[in-house]
């Protein structure tokens, strides 16, 4: 029974550390665009970040080919979002290029 209670209170602040250290991980590193960077989620949804728009690495684990990054946006335009309804697991990034 003892061991059952050590066992739980070891995973419980593991668990916390954990989620802090993701936490801080996820701004860790942080990168500034050279140059613009064209964004595109379709061939007829184009954007694009300007120069040096900061981008944070966006590590899943999984021996990534393409890499990931996380950008923070600020706007007062809330009636332009939309929820949407994705799994846990899903991403949807947007492909990035240089003209």
């Amino acid at each position: 029974m003892y061991r059952i209670l050590i066992v739980m209170a070891l995973i419980v602040p593991s668990f916390f550390a954990g989620t802090i250290w993701k936490n801080r991980e996820i701004l860790a590193n942080p990168l500034a665009l050279s140059s613009r960077l064209i964004i595109q989620e379709s061939p007829n949804q184009e954007g694009e970040l300007p120069k040096g728009t900061v981008l944070y690495p966006f590590y899943t684990g999984w021996g990534e080919t393409n890499p990931t990054y996380i950008v923070f946006v600020n706007t007062k335009y809330l009636n332009m979002l939309e929820p949407i309804v994705f799994n846990e697991s899903t991403m949807s990034p947007l492909s990035g290029y240089v003209e």
